[in-house]
């Protein structure tokens, strides 16, 4: 890693994600390029806060790269997902992929802030957000306190 991605790294990584893993942030990455591509378009106020989100995890090897690839897959991949069922088996391989509830709740949290960053919660935003918390086993009134935390 250069001097500047360290700096970058050491400045800008949220203090709850500075331990994972290269998988675990490739996970959050592609949860946060779903929800932005959950109602079929991504605003630039969407596209300002996923990279701010990214931001926040820590530096890996082609970080840029990847970033990238997901959010070019997941306009793809949003697509293609109609049915609860294909949504739910996603999200349980990225729930397996994070360890820990508080991690699972900062990724939920993430979401929220994701999806509301155009101010406006579209339907789909609002039912991915549902089957997230379901998947990452955050129940209901905390979800909602998530939620309301976040300015909902």
């Amino acid at each position: 890693m250069n001097p500047w991605q360290m700096l970058s790294d050491k400045i800008g990584t949220s203090d709850d994600l500075k331990d994972i893993s290269t998988q675990q942030s490739e996970a959050i990455i592609s949860i946060l390029t779903l929800m932005m591509y959950a109602d079929q378009r991504a605003s630039v106020m969407e596209e300002a806060e996923l990279e701010d989100l990214i931001c926040s995890l820590p530096w890996f090897e082609d970080k840029d790269d990847v970033v990238e690839k997901y959010i070019n897959g997941a306009r793809k991949e949003m697509k293609g997902i109609t049915d609860e069922g294909t949504m739910h088996k996603k999200l349980s391989k990225y729930a397996g992929l994070l360890s820990g509830q508080e991690l699972r709740e900062t990724v939920y949290r993430m979401a929220v802030t994701m999806a509301y960053s155009d101010m406006h919660l579209h339907v789909n935003e609002v039912q991915l957000l549902r089957w997230m918390a379901a998947e990452f086993e955050i129940e209901e009134e905390r979800a909602l306190q998530i939620q309301s935390e976040q300015g909902f």
